[in-house]
């Protein structure tokens, strides 16, 4: 059986930068890799499921949202840790589509790619991806990683951790208890 995780990217696996679109400027949340490479050595899937609306709106375009993809990507590989798939959603809000969070089009997908529904949660840092998780009917695991602007009393979610590392400690327990039959 597969398990997926979701993770969000910005404010979750790297720092926020309000339409990044330099590569240069990518750099990753503390315990961002630990819980990834924790994730990965588990055999869990982790999926980046992440609201890219620089593109939409003409602030970049997709080479750069490549460039700065491939950057985070080789800053986990750097810690042993990998994103398994990246989903993105490049339209603006005012666009309309099923992909922009929290609208479940990209979980969909990644269903369909990876040909598994066993979802273990949702990890983000706003309350779009708690909305997300909702909509899904999935754990929403919230971390206190991402921007100060959304208050973490606001939609608290399920969990609420500090950083990815500690939401995979949270996940692989809630895991273990499980399959233990506890």
């Amino acid at each position: 059986m597969t398990f997926l995780i979701a993770l969000d990217r910005d404010g979750t696996i790297i720092v926020d930068m309000d339409y990044l679109s330099d590569p240069d400027e990518v750099a990753l949340l503390t315990g961002a890799a630990e819980g990834i490479r924790r994730f990965n050595r588990t055999g869990i899937k982790v999926i980046v499921i992440s609201n890219q609306s620089g593109v939409g709106r003409g602030y970049f375009d997709l080479e750069a949202l490549n460039r700065t993809d491939a950057r985070m990507n080789e800053q986990l590989e750097q810690q042993g840790a990998h994103i398994d798939a990246a989903y993105y959603c490049v339209h603006s809000p005012e666009a309309g589509c099923t992909c922009r969070k929290p609208k479940v089009g990209l979980l969909q997908q990644a269903e369909r790619d990876f040909h598994s529904e066993n979802w273990l949660g949702i990890i983000g840092d706003s309350p779009v991806d708690i909305a997300l998780a909702r909509a899904r009917g999935v754990c929403a695991i919230r971390v206190t990683t991402g921007r100060s602007d959304y208050p973490v009393d606001a939609d608290p979610g399920d969990l609420i951790c500090a950083s990815i590392s500690e939401a995979a400690d949270a996940i692989l327990q809630l895991v273990a208890n499980r399959n233990t039959g506890l």
